[in-house]
């Protein structure tokens, strides 16, 4: 028998005002607070469905940077976020703003060769300050990255 959650479903695309009720509301509340938080930091975050596993999920990129994923179609909800280099990693961990609690997170960083990323459940509001203070740091990371990078080439001198 096919699964029945809405959010497992390809088509149609879920209507964010028809969440609360599929979600009900303390996953609700755990989407709704790291929505909060994105947009109160201007930081783009979009429903995509993300594949037949994991239906539809919350998506944010930065330039060519995904920045996490979070997950709603399964109970419980659940964030990743990708640590793309070894350089990136360190200055998470270096970033004076992170937690504990988020050290804590980055220090569980599950590896596969290359591919480095955190999976965390999110089930609390610990949960939910852990997962924003690691997503924070990447993106904290990911724009002192980009600005350390010259914009634009040196011209040449003319002859």
């Amino acid at each position: 028998m096919p699964d029945r959650n809405p959010l497992k479903q390809k088509y149609p695309k879920p209507a964010e005002s028809t969440l609360p009720s599929v979600l009900g509301s303390e996953r609700m509340e755990i989407v709704q607070r790291v929505l909060d938080e994105m947009r109160r930091r201007s930081i783009a975050v979009a429903l995509e469905w993300t594949g037949p596993d994991t239906g539809w999920s919350y998506v944010s990129n930065l330039t060519k940077h995904e920045l996490f994923t979070m997950t709603i179609a399964d109970t419980p909800i659940f964030g990743r976020v990708d640590i793309p280099r070894r350089r990136m990693e360190n200055a998470m961990i270096a970033d004076p703003r992170l937690s504990d609690a988020g050290r804590m997170l980055l220090e569980s960083i599950e590896n596969r060769g290359d591919m480095r990323w955190i999976e965390v459940e999110i089930r609390t509001r610990d949960d939910v300050d852990a997962f924003l203070d690691v997503v924070l740091a990447k993106h904290r990371a990911i724009v002192a990255a980009a600005s350390a990078v010259p914009k634009t080439t040196p011209r040449r001198k003319r002859s």
